[in-house]
């Protein structure tokens, strides 16, 4: 009875953590014109060819994740710790998850334009820059930032 209530929680705790890094990679990606600027303006590059790049290096990462995230169904599945349709539960789950933060962010950044906010303003200061204070807190136990 334990491990049958153990672990549909992993997955969904797995799960949860599969959308946070995707939500970082995308917070992350608001971070690159600056770096793409400045790449761009250094070594005279074409802007539309070097966004292509960053693009495309950002969706192959995602793929790859998201290949790796099923491959681990697959395994749960395969161990009897999943069934198939628990498996594609899981994975509309994440589809529809993902979909709702995309358009949640997709408000709150419209929402900061028109405000002429930045967004680090509604998390303390803390995050400036995007999600990069992340790591510190995580790893310093949420401990204040300096």
């Amino acid at each position: 009875m334990r491990k049958a209530f153990l672990i549909p929680v992993m997955a969904v705790a797995f799960l949860l953590g599969t959308v946070t890094i995707g939500l970082v990679a995308a917070q992350d990606a608001n971070l690159s014109p600056a770096l793409i600027d400045n790449l761009i303006e250094r070594f005279d590059l074409d802007q539309g060819e070097v966004q292509s790049v960053v693009d495309e290096t950002r969706n192959e990462r995602q793929a790859a994740m998201q290949t790796r995230y099923e491959s681990w169904l697959d395994e749960e599945v395969t161990a009897g710790n999943l069934n198939a349709d628990q498996k594609q539960l899981i994975l509309d789950k994440q589809t529809q998850m993902r979909t709702e933060m995309e358009q949640k962010h997709a408000e709150m950044q419209e929402w900061s334009e028109e405000n002429g906010i930045d967004l680090s303003y509604l998390h303390g200061g803390h995050f400036r820059g995007g999600f990069h204070g992340m790591g510190k807190i995580l790893h310093r136990g949420f401990e204040p930032i300096e």
